[in-house]
């Protein structure tokens, strides 16, 4: 039986409602693209759309397009003398898209039908190995991919229909009840792929594992001999190593990352309204980073400025203007997802993006094979020097590197760095806050950068609002009886927005709730100015609709889940209680798809997905970190107690009665008692071959055959095994993440410690040990994983255990005082004895982190037994005397500088930081006073240049700039290696209050230039800090006419800028400009207003009888 008929029908069927230029364009679109091609096409889709106002939607189609693509890449092996067959399927889908994509009636409800269609869609990756090994899931996905083609034959059948019948059908049916048996089709063609993939991966590793028996081997030699078919037994032996080797392409390929990349991406492609980044697109900075003259474009903006949506934007942008004539890869960050804030996450996946399981080179795969994380970053960026290879533009887009970690930021952006240096086809855009400008630029060096603070990005916010509140009343979500309303509402959100999309959506929302144009123009007058406000004023109205307790559940579990949970998860994790003995149904939420509306919005559903999470950063961080009033108290989040209890609700959930009925469940084992039977069969009965095994072998003929192996491998990948996860959803993610929610878990408070310690110690059929033995070993990989995972519990469970030895103990101690973990010190010291920390102490040989908090005890033990160098550096360059201040121990500094002879004082680290230096950048104020009394230099320099007041000004550390500029030796005009003075530095960084301080010193110049000659006045009027600029000119001798390098004052920055505030108070203090003649007798100066100067130049030149030195625009 071939399999072209039933390809050929159903794209034939289609060919057949289309008119004669579709069938055209049908033809030109057949050549299947790479995969890159598929967000290149989605791309494009949305940018020829233009006509339609609104969200994008094209990003809905990537995955049935991914998905066909990926088909007909294997199909068309098997029609391979109709090759064109296989890429008309794909030609059909793509064609669909395209026509679809002209109906703006159809084009949101069709995106939708699509993206549900790839939620159905097989994972390619599981069918590539086993597709060619077996015929039935051959025939299923063609089965699958037919009822596609005739979807699309539907959908383009309706969007064609004259407009009457369209009228008619929709008042008789919905478009959902039309295309709902093409759904069920799909759906029932899906189940029996995914059953297909089951049993062709059990057999294959059935196989797999007999084939390396002697049994195994003797029966093929046997059969080699009966049949002398050596062709066919190379052929076989061919398929085998090469299913082999594209399964070991597709284990490295996992390994190195299985992170959906595309998730993110998609999801903030639906949030953009059209054009509201396209300003971007027309920056110089902009043009120059895609042609390739700048190697780094940042992309600065505050909270809520849209900086997410517009990096989304900026990758759309690329695709559609570059085509596949550049490599695009990409990388979102994303608070409530704890894996994406990883450095080695996130190169994992931008490596991972330019591989395919199918492509990969003998170099990269040797590579992949000797990866090691253990050794950093680098190996990864060799490799992404090997795949990024010139004349081809690579474009590498981070978004969100604010959201990590301190030292997450800096191993990638040292990685980054790294991979673009010497590299000019490798273009970097990254996207943060403002407040990573100085880190970026001490890793990156050069770099341009967009605000999203500008008037280009204002008017953005406006063309957003005016879409938004449009869409808004045509969707009846806001209902206004005044049509002079909607500009007023318009007005009101463009004024008070200050740059923030987000304060106009909950605005908005808020706006939205009100039930009469008097409470919409009440709400309009009362506007909460911050997001704490707003977010307070949504607690309440969640608490007067009654949702207040279903929403504290949500809060609490996606503030410390550690991936995302889907609706479904999270619906039965909201219904667990502690100590619950089994599932209980009837405390379900039957509303769940609701869950938006109980929380007004402060959470977002993923919509291909159905992935549950805040709907921004600052909603997580608000529960956490701000003190809310007493009528909201409820809703504040004790991450260490909810972690806890979300820990308590895993174990219980795990030991419900209900999974101990299912694991009981053995099903009898699966034996053949005659295979002779089975090979006549197979042979036929006629068969000289059958016949002569038999005679030549009658045991084998006879011995039953076990296939218990196989049937345990067909159950794991059954329908009846997925059931239980159907019913169970939140077993897939407690099964795993259990053990991550009990690291404070402790014997007298945790209620689940009995069955917990059990599951630890016996093994748990359901709980996944995520250090990968299943056996309770005290001194195996259960205490490194637990160490590596800080999991305190776990170490004392190991400790109390007795079996620790005391070598592995050692080992511990001396990580722990390394990397200053008191907690487990003090588990592993907790037996009364101290012979164990005494001797592991007594043998190390260097105290690189000597200076822990409660442990100063330790600075006399180490130095009496003169083991020990106390000047010893670690691999940062840090002394204990740096680390003790860098970490706020003021007593080991004390011990330290009182008890021990032959400190370096002024011992440098590797960036040339100083133990002052240290103790001012981490903000501790007694210590910074304790080494200035104790002599320490103020004015030493690090490697940049910069001085301990430097740091406190960047900082915005008023007290302890207070206590530098005590010092009589200091000086405050010290200019670091660009130049910038730490007046310079409290100016850029927006620290008002530092700048004020500063100037309130006479030693302080506010004149001095840095290295393009600019000033502190001339870096606040082009930042904007209008409050600064008011400061500045407050002093007594700030020089405003001072020009920089370029010729530009002041006041020409803030003009250029649009700066309007700060451009008034220029134009309000006349009086205080002078222009000062140059001369050789300077004690001549003339006075003139500002108009006169403008108007008469030429004249007042020559009046003062010399040059003129301009001061100003």
């Amino acid at each position: 039986m071939t399999l072209l008929p039933a390809v050929a029908q159903p794209v034939s069927e289609f060919s057949n409602v289309l008119d004669e230029n579709q069938r055209t364009e049908l033809n030109r679109l057949a050549a299947v693209p790479d995969t890159d091609a598929i967000l290149v096409f989605t791309a494009q889709l949305d940018s020829s759309s233009r006509h339609r106002r609104g969200r994008s939607f094209a990003s809905r189609l990537h995955t049935t397009l991914l998905a066909v693509r990926n088909f007909c890449t294997v199909v068309d092996v098997f029609v391979s003398s109709h090759p064109e067959i296989a890429a008309l399927v794909w030609g059909s889908v793509r064609l669909t898209m395209l026509v679809i994509s002209n109906y703006t009636s159809y084009y949101e409800a069709t995106s939708d039908l699509f993206m549900r269609i790839g939620r159905l869609c097989p994972l390619f990756d599981e069918c590539l190995i086993l597709y060619q090994q077996s015929r039935r899931l051959q025939e299923r996905l063609v089965d699958f991919h037919t009822t596609i083609v005739h979807c699309c034959k539907h959908v383009v059948e309706a969007v064609r229909r004259p407009w009457r019948e369209q009228i008619l059908r929709t008042f008789w049916n919905s478009f959902e009840q039309e295309f709902k048996p093409d759904i069920d089709r799909i759906q029932t063609c899906s189940d029996w792929v995914k059953e297909e993939i089951a049993l062709a991966q059990a057999q294959a590793d059935f196989l797999e594992r007999e084939e390396e028996s002697n049994n195994r081997s003797t029966t093929q030699r046997l059969l080699s001999q009966i049949n002398r078919n050596v062709t066919r037994t190379r052929h076989s032996q061919r398929q085998v190593t090469e299913r082999k080797t594209q399964k070991r392409r597709q284990q490295l390929l996992t390994s190195l990352s299985t992170y959906d990349y595309l998730r993110f991406f998609k999801q903030s492609l639906l949030k953009q309204y059209d054009k509201t980044s396209d300003w971007i697109f027309q920056t110089p900075e902009f043009q120059g980073w895609l042609d390739g003259t700048a190697p780094l474009l940042c992309c600065f903006g505050k909270i809520g400025s849209g900086k997410t949506v517009a990096t989304a934007s900026v990758i759309r942008h690329i695709l559609s203007e570059k085509g596949s004539g550049s490599d695009v890869s990409f990388f979102f960050v994303e608070s409530g997802n704890r894996e994406s804030l990883r450095a080695d996450t996130i190169i994992r996946s931008i490596l991972r993006q330019r591989l395919t399981s199918a492509h990969i080179s003998p170099q990269i795969m040797e590579g992949l094979e000797q990866l090691d994380s253990f050794n950093g970053l680098g190996e990864y960026v060799n490799l992404l020097r090997i795949v990024m290879l010139p004349p081809t533009p690579s474009y590498i887009v981070i978004d969100g590197l604010d959201e990590c970690e301190k030292q997450d930021r800096y191993r990638l952006l040292a990685a980054l760095s790294q991979l673009i240096d010497s590299r000019e086809h490798i273009r970097l855009f990254l996207s943060s806050r403002h407040s990573l400008h100085w880190e970026i630029r001490k890793t990156l060096k050069s770099y341009k950068f967009i605000s999203m603070d500008c008037p280009s990005g204002h008017d953005a916010i406006s063309m957003f609002i005016n879409d938004i509140v449009r869409n808004k009343i045509d969707n009846e979500e806001l209902r206004i009886g005044d049509p002079s309303l909607e500009e007023d509402i318009k007005l009101t959100l463009a004024r008070g927005a200050q740059g923030m999309f987000l304060w106009v959506t909950f605005q908005l929302d808020e706006i939205c709730a009100q039930h009469c144009d008097k409470d919409i123009r009440d709400t309009l007058d009362d506007l909460p100015k911050s997001l704490a406000d707003i977010y307070c004023r949504v607690l309440r109205r969640i608490i007067a609709r009654g949702h207040g307790r279903a929403a504290q559940k949500v809060f609490s579990w996606l503030s410390v889940s550690t991936r995302l949970m889907s609706l479904s998860q999270l619906r039965e994790a909201i219904a667990i209680e502690i100590g619950q003995q089994y599932s209980k149904p009837e405390t379900l939420y039957n509303d769940m798809e609701n869950i938006t509306s109980w929380c007004e919005n402060l959470v977002q559903v993923d919509e291909e997905h159905q992935l549950v999470q805040f709907a921004h950063t600052t909603i997580m961080k608000f529960f956490i970190e701000e003190t809310l009033d007493p009528t909201l108290t409820e809703f504040h989040i004790d991450v260490h107690e909810v972690d806890h209890d979300v820990g308590e609700k895993c174990i219980t959930y795990l030991n419900f009665n209900d999974f101990r009925r299912e694991v009981s469940r053995r099903a009898k084992p699966m034996v053949l008692p005659d295979s002779s039977r089975l090979i006549q069969s197979a042979l036929g009965s006629t068969s000289k071959s059958a016949s002569l095994l038999t005679k030549l072998r009658p045991g084998l003929a006879s011995r039953p055959v076990d296939l218990s192996y196989l049937q345990s491998l067909t159950v794991k990948h059954s329908t009846g095994h997925r059931s239980v996860s159907l019913a169970h959803p939140f077993l897939d993610y407690a099964s795993t993440n259990w053990i991550l929610h009990t690291r404070t878990f402790r014997k007298e408070k945790s209620k689940t410690w009995a069955l917990w310690e059990r599951m630890i110690i016996d093994g748990h059929p359901m709980a996944i040990p995520l250090w990968g033995d299943n056996t309770f070993d005290a001194n195996g990989h259960i205490l490194d994983w637990a160490y590596d995972a800080r999991h305190y519990a776990l170490i004392r469970l190991i400790n109390d255990s007795g079996q620790l030895a005391e070598h592995r103990a050692s080992h511990i101690i001396i990580n722990s005082v390394r990397d200053s973990e008191v907690e487990i010190l003090g588990i592993l010291n907790g037996l009364g004895s101290t012979s164990r920390i005494d001797t592991t102490l007594i043998a190390m040989t260097t105290v690189e982190t000597l200076s822990i908090e409660g442990n100063k005890s330790m600075v006399g033990l180490l130095y009496d037994t003169k083991k020990v160098d106390i000047n010893a550096r670690d691999d940062r360059g840090m002394t204990p005397l740096s680390r003790a201040a860098a970490y706020g121990d003021g007593a080991v500094v004390r011990a330290l500088l009182n008890n021990i002879e032959g400190l370096n004082l002024d011992a440098e680290d590797n960036e040339g930081n100083t133990p002052l230096m240290h103790a001012v950048k981490s903000g501790y104020k007694t210590i910074t006073k304790f080494l200035l009394a104790e002599g320490f230099n103020p004015n030493a320099r690090d490697a940049r240049g910069q001085t301990s007041l430097h740091h406190a000004a960047v900082n915005g550390y008023e007290t302890i700039v207070q206590i530098l500029l005590t010092a009589d030796s200091v000086q405050p005009n010290t200019r670091d290696h660009i130049g910038m003075t730490p007046l310079s530095c409290a100016v850029w960084f927006g620290h008002g209050n530092i700048v004020r301080l500063l100037l309130s010193d006479d030693r302080v110049d506010p004149n001095t230039l840095d290295d393009d000659g600019r000033t502190a006045l001339w870096w606040a009027a082009s930042n904007g800090e209008t409050e600064t600029v008011e400061i500045l000119f407050a002093v007594e001798g700030t020089d405003a006419y001072l020009r920089d390098f370029s010729g530009t004052t002041p006041h020409m920055v803030a003009s250029l800028k649009g700066h309007e505030a700060i451009v008034n108070i220029f134009e309000r203090r006349p009086s205080q400009w002078t222009v000062v003649a140059a001369r050789a007798n300077r004690d001549l100066a003339s006075s003139f207003k500002l108009d006169e100067w403008y108007r008469r130049p030429p004249q007042v030149a020559r009046t003062a009888g010399s040059s003129v030195i301009l001061k100003d625009s």
